[in-house]
C-alpha cells in the first residue's frame, strides 16, 4: 500500500536579524520584523496546502529547527508570536484534517544547559503530535532501544539531531554507531523511514 509523506524542514520560526550595532536601527527593524512575519504566513500557509492535498497524506514529517532560538549561541528564547503561530497551525491542521504530525529535534529551539526542549511543551499541547528529541536520542541509546514511531502500514525511525562533538566528548561515537546499527533495524513487514537532522556545522 502506497504511503504519502509531506516532509518540512528548518523553518526556522521566529527569525530575527542578529542584534548589534546598525547605521539604521530603525530600517533594520523593520526589515526583521517583516522576514519574521513572512516565516509565519508561509508556515501556515503550507499547512494549508498540505491539508488539501488529494489522496491526503499519511503523515506530516518536520526534520527539526522548528525554531530558530534557542541555539548553542543564543539562549533567546523564540518570540511569543512563533510559538502562537506554531500551535495554533499545528493543532488547526490535525483536529481538521486527523493527520497526524512528527516533528524531530534539531540544533535550534533547544536550551543545551538545561537539556530543555520546547517540543516537549508542544506535545503536551495537541493531541496527535508526536515528538522526538535529543533527550530522547540519550535515552535510547542507553537503553538500546529504538526510536521510531509505528503507524498502521509504515515506521518512522527518527534521528534528532546530537552534535558530534558532544559523542566525541563522553566517548559516545561507537556507543551511537553501534546504536544505528542495531537498534535502528527495520521491519522487513512495513515500509520504513528515516528522519534525521545532521550533525555538520550550521
Amino acid at each position: 500500500m502506497p504511503v504519502r509523506i509531506a516532509h518540512i524542514s528548518d523553518t526556522h520560526l521566529g527569525t530575527r536579524f542578529r542584534e548589534g550595532i546598525k547605521q539604521n536601527m530603525w530600517a533594520e527593524e523593520m526589515r526583521s520584523r517583516l522576514l519574521e512575519n513572512d516565516f509565519y504566513e508561509r508556515f501556515r500557509e503550507m499547512f494549508e496546502i498540505i491539508a488539501t492535498m488529494d489522496p491526503p497524506v499519511d503523515l506530516v514529517v518536520h526534520s527539526g529547527d522548528l525554531y530558530d532560538t534557542p541555539t548553542a549561541n543564543n539562549s533567546r528564547p523564540p518570540p511569543e508570536m512563533a510559538r502562537i503561530v506554531t500551535q495554533t497551525a499545528l493543532k488547526g491542521f490535525i483536529e481538521n484534517t486527523g493527520i497526524p504530525i512528527l516533528i524531530i529535534e534539531g540544533n535550534h529551539g533547544l536550551f543545551r544547559s538545561y537539556e530543555l526542549s520546547l517540543l516537549e511543551t508542544l506535545k503536551i499541547a495537541i493531541p496527535g503530535l508526536e515528538v522526538f528529541t535529543q533527550v530522547d536520542l540519550k535515552r535510547a541509546m542507553q537503553e538500546g532501544t529504538p526510536l521510531k514511531k509505528e503507524y498502521d502500514n509504515f515506521e518512522v525511525f527518527c534521528f534528532p539531531f546530537i552534535g558530534y562533538d558532544i559523542l566525541e566528548s563522553s566517548n559516545h561515537v561507537t556507543v551511537y554507531n553501534d546504536w544505528v546499527t542495531n537498534c535502528q533495524v527495520p521491519n522487513s513487514k512495513l515500509p520504513s523511514v528515516a528522519v534525521a537532522h545532521g550533525m555538520g556545522a550550521d
